[in-house]
């Protein structure tokens, strides 16, 4: 079903024989209304000082067939200052009151100043700094700021005080990557993009995770064992110097499903497949070695995601802003797929469509998914998948449709997702890969057999109101295994070359991501590096040119090195260097 942040979904169109779109109550004739058609009120204003206050319930009057859905909601919308507004009718943190799950019923909102931790000079613990920014300083890869290998954050909501230890995701983006759009008529290449996208987890928490991207603010997810929680920044544009800069948090509660989804019945039968019935697949399948682990191996899938035109006009026009949400969305996938199923996806392109669609949007995802098939073809960028991300609202049940098994191949590997939330295009973006890599669908009845564990979130492929699940099933892990032996993803073990490769803090080298690397630390003066970043107001760290009590470049023309013979020459520093 749809998570949060996504619209509702209409039945599926009579005639779908895709996997997943032949389920459900067959659609009638074009314009025809189902009696049961749902009504949907567009979302009111949210006021900031209602943020403060328990969240309100959201309307449960679902849409009418065919009226315009309310748009969804942008992840960093800057807040109306002069009103006190933090978003209008068309842009408001309110999920869409459509929604299949009582969203404001299982959510907390508070506002929080969340702070970085760093070192100052010679002090040996960490203090809270207003500033997020993560750039390393003085380093750039392809004309894009390189960001630290490794940051944490300090973030206080909910009485507790959480305490994020992240290092970068080097694993997202694969060294080919590329980012496209369009200017008059032709598209535009930049290779690299800005990295800024971290894993992670809650310091002295078992088990907790992080998911986080830090370009603008902090935007992402984490979790406990208990709740899963996701922050963005209440204002796009932001004043370094200020003190502190507002997020909001929200906290999902434990086992909250709406009335809706429990009393729901699923209209679909049992028809489940097998792989071998897949003829396109037995075409193609490869021999596997029995004693091989080939679950257990590290398996990569190559995405490219491609952006439509409304998704880049949400994000003010932007093509960087529109890239890094796609980035942030796979940040979020990865860090679920590498945990559950050993398989890391890998970013090689984001394509964001400036100018104009480059395929015919509409609400029948079917005819859709087929359009993009065909614009898939003509991509010249590898990828073992091409899936759309779009600002539509489809007539059907899900936020999304791809096709079964199809992963590398050039006229199946592919998906068609609705825009939203970051975490809820997450959960979509998760589902369709999942269809892609020969995963199936679990209706409520198959729930005790597949034996999901995540009672307060449910499972990524239950047909069950859940929300932000990041957790496959025992079903759908034993899916995936038979679809690998079975000779399906044959294009997911070759290991892409990573655009940022790990570093080793502590190895004596200054690495992409770190400002500084002491090695031993008798090799650095006092504590002017940390963690492999300088201290708070340190310049240098080391060096005949790094003042070693002030962490400070000596001055320009200071003798750092004396003439050891007649045919030596005195040397002096420049004042912008610590050598």
């Amino acid at each position: 079903m749809k998570p949060p942040g996504s619209s509702s979904r209409q039945p599926p169109l009579a005639g779908c024989s895709l996997a997943g779109a032949s389920c459900g109550p067959q659609r009638g004739p074009a314009g025809s209304v189902p009696a049961s058609a749902p009504a949907r009120t567009p979302p009111c204003r949210l006021l900031l000082v209602l943020l403060l206050l328990p969240p309100l319930a959201a309307s449960s009057r679902p849409r009418a067939w065919g009226a315009a859905a309310p748009s969804a909601p942008h992840w960093n919308e800057t807040a109306e200052k002069n009103l006190g507004v933090l978003a209008d009718e068309d842009n408001t943190l309110q999920q869409n009151s459509s929604s299949n799950i009582s969203y404001s019923n299982a959510m907390q909102k508070e506002i929080t100043l969340p702070s970085r931790l760093i070192y100052y000079i010679n002090q040996d613990s960490e203090s809270p700094y207003h500033v997020l920014d993560t750039k390393a300083r003085h380093q750039q890869k392809h004309n894009k700021a390189v960001h630290l290998a490794q940051a944490s954050f300090q973030i206080e909501a909910f009485g507790s005080k959480f305490i994020l230890d992240l290092i970068l995701n080097n694993g997202l983006l694969s060294s080919d990557y590329v980012e496209i759009h369009y200017e008059n008529g032709k598209p535009q290449y930049s290779k690299g993009g800005e990295h800024c996208y971290y894993h992670g987890s809650i310091r002295g928490v078992k088990d907790s995770k992080v998911a986080l991207s830090t370009c603008n603010g902090l935007h992402g997810m984490f979790e406990d064992d208990t709740f899963v929680y996701m922050i963005e920044p209440l204002e796009l544009v932001h004043d370094e110097k200020s003190t502190g800069r507002p997020h909001i948090i929200q906290k999902t509660l434990a086992g909250q499903y709406s009335k809706q989804m429990k009393n729901l019945t699923m209209e679909r039968g049992d028809q489940w497949p097998f792989l071998s019935e897949l003829q396109w697949l037995k075409r193609r399948k490869r021999a596997v070695n029995p004693s091989r682990g080939i679950f257990e191996e590290m398996k990569y899938l190559e995405l490219m995601i491609v952006n439509d035109h409304k998704t880049y006009k949400k994000h003010r026009s932007s093509h960087a802003h529109t890239n890094n949400f796609a980035k942030s969305v796979v940040n979020l996938v990865d860090s679920i797929y590498k945990e559950q199923l050993n398989t890391r996806v890998v970013l090689v392109a984001v394509e964001t469509w400036t100018e104009k669609d480059q395929i015919d949007i509409t609400t029948n995802p079917v005819q859709m998914l087929h359009e993009f098939s065909k614009y898939r073809q003509r991509i010249k960028q590898h990828a073992d998948a091409v899936h759309l991300i779009s600002r539509v609202t489809f007539h059907y049940k899900r936020s999304s449709l791809s096709y079964f098994g199809g992963v590398c191949s050039r006229t199946r590997g592919v998906g068609v997702n609705e825009y939203g939330l970051p975490m809820a295009v997450a959960q979509v973006l998760s589902q369709s890969l999942a269809q892609n890599l020969g995963i199936q669908w679990e209706p409520s009845s198959r729930k005790p057999k597949c034996d999901c564990t995540e009672s307060w979130g449910g499972c990524i492929m239950e047909e069950t109101g859940v929300s932000h699940s990041r957790k496959f099933s025992k079903c759908s892990i034993l899916e995936y295994r038979d679809f690998l032996q079975r000779g399906g993803g044959a294009c997911l073990f070759n290991r892409p070359t990573k655009l940022f490769e790990p570093t080793e803090c502590g190895n004596g080298y200054v690495e992409a991501g770190e400002e500084c690397d002491c090695g031993f630390h008798v090799e650095c003066y006092g504590l002017c590096c940390k963690k492999c970043s300088l201290s708070n107001g340190a310049h240098c760290s080391d060096g005949p040119c790094c003042n070693n009590t002030s962490c400070l470049f000596q001055p320009r023309g200071y003798e750092c090195r004396d003439a050891v013979n007649e045919c030596d020459i005195t040397e002096y520093c420049t004042g912008d260097s610590g050598q």
